[in-house]
């Protein structure tokens, strides 16, 4: 089954392990997917907000039946603050891990996503050691 390669566009929201304002806050995304064999790789945009990030991410992951699974790998790592405001650290990576199903009949991709900030070498005192949330997207047509 090829069913992720092509354009997509969606959103993420930002949930459990998330202070406010970024709790329960929506990004808008687009996905640009190749699938080879069940392998996918692609590149991650987000469109500009207050909360969103403002560098492209690559996408490495794989696809089995319509179950999907990937890697948002930034080149930088973001953190929040305990003031709010987000810090970047340009010599560590950040990886974001989704996992979903897809719908044929709605041709939509949808699921969880999880962040582990020890594995990302973020220190969020106070915060949950991992964050997590849903997504949510449509090919282009």
């Amino acid at each position: 089954m090829n069913f992720a390669s092509g354009k997509w566009k969606g959103f993420y929201e930002f949930g459990a392990g998330y202070p406010l304002p970024y709790f329960a806050g929506r990004v808008q995304f687009e996905l640009i997917l190749a699938e080879a064999d069940t392998r996918i790789t692609g590149i991650c945009t987000e469109l500009a907000s207050e909360i969103s990030n403002d560098s492209e991410a690559r996408i490495e992951g794989f696809v089995e039946e319509n179950f999907i699974s990937f890697r948002k790998i930034y080149a930088h790592s973001d953190a929040i603050n305990e003031d709010g405001t987000i810090s970047r650290e340009l010599d560590k990576e950040n990886i974001i891990y989704y996992y979903g199903d897809y719908d044929p009949k709605a041709d939509c991709m949808f699921g969880t996503w999880e962040i582990s900030n020890e594995e990302n070498g973020i220190n969020n005192e106070g915060q949950f050691s991992t964050a997590s949330g849903l997504w949510k997207c449509e090919r282009v047509k």
